[in-house]
């Protein structure tokens, strides 16, 4: 049975991998990685409560209820990414760690008092599960933090002297090595510390699993050595009995039993499990509401396109396809697979924007590198939908947001310098040159109707720092459903990219004739 685990354990942590590294460009539709998230009951949970509906991944989630209610959490044992990563810390640690700290049985009770606390705000129609959903965590461990670690390092011993691809740019860097690092340093403290006490998933399957089918069992002649309580990885009490919910059906303590009386039966009896007391529920729901109102209320939160004076942040462009902001937020599970999947490193994960509430979500920082007019990347990867599945001639019409340009920095319109960059950096023809009274060469200006927010523009003006022409969410056509290239017709949009291939074959733009007024895509 352990050597089951162990193969289960590797196995499944190896196919994560291979989806995590299979993430990327054109390689998506070959990855594993977005199954593997909605396996996640946690986060099914969080957006049925939140969206009052189904999300994707019924399937699999039913599934795993079955799995559990059969054989217990063998999930958080056999197949949990996240799980087997604490294991291994645990394990290269366990030397160095010395006597083992063993916090109190009533700490357990922490993980249901996490879960009643994300329930309750996705009640209040706020969703924050991905804080604590174990597969959104290991994503972000793995495509946000040891992907771009492992190139780093090959970057600088594999590859000296050759020219390596750009290197991987996370932003917000330090709030990811905060929060997992956290999870992994505790597991250094005591063996799978956040599946004990913190991880809410792994409350919900401790939940189902207590009335699992089959459970350990424990015999009559048992010597009371304590050596399935130094091996258990959850800490099992030196009697040898766990309370209900709480075996992760292992195995780890029938391989050590020197007696040979640990065995996994049907049904036997449990300890009580560890529930929260009526004051710790109350206190945990408390929490959940005050999250909610703080998430949802701040100055920069979003409470929907027909609320009045509506702050939106200029950074605020999320990734094309995107649903509406409401329902992005409410499915996006801050999984990082957008990001990993990005082949020009635009995607980076939110920070601070919307007072918290879209911490993680992806943003477009279009000056880090544009969106490739033939990707559809991170729309396949998506595991929930958050960003739509678009063909390529669907995904041009997804017009992500409007370039601006500020004149105060622009080398054609302040300094009078000749500067072509943006105008041959648009793949649709959005950028046009023009003689402007008072200026000695012809300068640049947007038309908006052929602009898809790609960022091309900006992310090639050679103006130093902020560029000139930056893209803002202006303008932007985010649809739950329909299509896009219908709606953006209906709009007046044209977006082509003969376009730019009809401008290069036409008449000189420097002899357009002159207007007397600003140029549409210029802020005064």
């Amino acid at each position: 049975m352990n050597r089951i685990r162990r193969w289960s354990q590797a196995g499944f942590l190896i196919l994560f991998l291979a989806g995590v590294a299979l993430a990327f460009g054109a390689f998506v539709p070959w990855s594993p990685l977005a199954a593997f998230i909605r396996l996640d009951p946690l986060l099914f949970l969080g957006q049925a409560v939140t969206r009052l509906d189904w999300p994707p991944g019924l399937l699999q989630v039913g599934v795993l209820v079955g799995v559990t209610l059969f054989l217990g959490r063998i999930f958080c044992s056999h197949v949990c990414p996240l799980g087997t990563t604490l294991a291994l810390v645990a394990w290269l640690t366990r030397a160095k760690r010395g006597k083992r700290f063993q916090p109190p049985e009533t700490w357990r009770r922490g993980k249901y008092v996490v879960l009643i606390a994300l329930i309750v705000a996705a009640f209040w129609g706020v969703n924050l599960t991905h804080w604590g959903a174990p597969l959104s965590l290991a994503t972000r461990l793995y495509a946000l933090v040891v992907w771009p670690f492992v190139q780093f390092v090959s970057d600088n011993t594999v590859l000296p002297g050759l020219t390596p691809p750009e290197l991987v740019r996370v932003a917000h860097s330090g709030a990811l090595l905060v929060l997992l690092g956290g999870i992994l340093g505790l597991s250094v403290l005591v063996p799978r510390f956040w599946c004990r006490y913190l991880c809410p998933a792994g409350a919900l399957l401790a939940f189902l699993g207590r009335w699992s089918l089959v459970r350990r069992g424990v015999g009559e002649h048992c010597t009371h050595c304590g050596r399935c309580a130094q091996q258990c990885p959850v800490g099992i009490g030196e009697d040898g009995a766990v309370a209900a919910g709480e075996c992760l059906n292992c195995g780890l303590c029938v391989a050590q039993c020197p007696e040979e009386v640990i065995g996994f039966q049907t049904g036997g009896q449990q300890r009580a499990p560890f529930w929260p007391r009526r004051r710790q529920a109350l206190g945990a729901a408390l929490a959940g509401t005050a999250a909610a109102f703080f998430a949802g209320t701040g100055l920069w939160a979003y409470r929907g396109e027909r609320e009045k004076g509506q702050p939106v942040a200029e950074t605020l462009v999320r990734p094309p396809g995107a649903l509406p902001e409401g329902a992005f937020l409410d499915r996006c599970v801050r999984c990082g697979a957008c990001l990993r999947a990005c082949p020009t490193n635009m995607l980076h994960p939110q920070w601070g924007e919307q007072s918290g509430l879209g911490a993680f979500a992806p943003l477009a920082v279009a000056r880090r590198g544009p969106c490739e007019a033939r990707c559809t990347a991170c729309g396949e990867v998506c595991p929930t939908g958050a960003i739509r599945s678009l063909p390529l001639t669907e995904k041009l019409w997804a017009k992500m947001g409007t370039a601006r340009l500020l004149p105060s920095k622009c080398l054609a319109w302040e300094w009078d310098r000749s500067c072509l960059v943006c105008d041959e950096a648009c793949p649709f023809g959005a950028i046009d040159l023009r003689r402007e009274p008072g200026q000695k060469v012809a300068v640049p200006y947007v038309l908006e109707d052929r602009c898809t927010g790609c960022g091309a523009c900006e992310h090639a003006c050679p103006v130093q720092g902020q560029a000139a022409i930056q893209v803002t969410p202006m303008g932007a056509l985010r649809l739950d459903s329909g299509s896009f290239r219908q709606r953006g017709r209906q709009l007046g949009l044209d977006i082509s990219r003969t376009h730019d291939k009809d401008r290069a074959l036409s008449s000189d733009p420097h002899s357009a004739p002159d207007s007397g007024q600003l140029p549409p895509g210029f802020s005064s």
